[in-house]
């Protein structure tokens, strides 16, 4: 259903061919669209309304994109670093990417996302995705992200490596500070409360209460479609632009 790549070596000529004339623009880099096929869709800072995304297209912090009905997406980023995007997903870019050493940050409203490290593999901030419910934070790894938002549920699936899964929390604008208040005394938290491990060939299924568990991977989820694609992808990464 979905068309494959068949030479990505010209892509990568074409890349930084892209470098020599990208110059200048007010536009703050992000990412590039590496591959795209169905009905996907962005809209950013410099547009009123949402429309086609391009192979090749570079996107700015902020970007948003959906994918409507069938369709998938994958993103490039300094650093060999990628995130694609599986049918009916809503995504956001929420982090500015020029350099190897830059964290790459996305939210996910709804749908399904990979993400793969193969380089900057020691770093726990190379690659965050966000959901309601959590933030996951990769240590060099190929792993999924499944958000459904009627049920309040992400769902994180590891395939190489490990992940940290944390609650995730908004960051809010200044408040009013109340007045003098009685405190409660310390109390010693665990990490461990606060942050699972994912490793490899595990989930983790995250709702509205209590502490989630890491469980094994099943074997729909190791054999789907989604899940083949993505690895055969990993097998032949493109070379990402050093857009300094």
């Amino acid at each position: 259903m979905f068309q494959k790549i068949r030479n990505p070596k010209s892509l990568k000529a074409w890349g930084w061919g892209l470098l020599l004339l990208a110059g200048g623009g007010s536009l703050l880099q992000a990412g590039e669209v590496g591959y795209v096929v169905g009905n996907a869709e962005f809209f950013d800072t410099t547009q009123s309304q949402w429309a086609p995304l391009q192979l090749r297209q570079r996107l700015g912090r902020g970007a948003r994109l959906r994918i409507r009905g069938l369709g998938r997406v994958e993103l490039r980023f300094v650093g060999q670093r990628f995130v694609r995007l599986n049918s009916g997903t809503e995504a956001q870019l929420r982090s500015e990417v020029r350099k190897a050493t830059d964290p790459v940050a996305v939210s996910l409203r709804a749908g399904q996302a990979w993400g793969s490290v193969l380089g900057a593999r020691d770093r726990p901030d190379a690659l965050r995705i966000r959901t309601p419910q959590a933030v996951v934070a990769v240590k060099g790894t190929q792993f999924d992200v499944l958000l459904e938002p009627r049920l309040s549920r992400t769902e994180v699936s590891v395939f190489r490596g490990q992940v940290e899964v944390q609650p995730s929390v908004e960051i809010e604008g200044p408040k009013q500070v109340p007045g003098p208040q009685e405190v409660a005394p310390p109390q010693e938290v665990s990490r461990e409360a606060w942050v699972v491990l994912v490793r490899k060939q595990q989930r983790l299924v995250i709702g509205e209460t209590g502490i989630p568990r890491p469980q094994a991977l099943s074997s729909a989820v190791r054999e789907s479609d989604w899940v083949r694609f993505n690895l055969e992808r990993d097998q032949n990464p493109l070379e990402p632009l050093d857009l300094e």
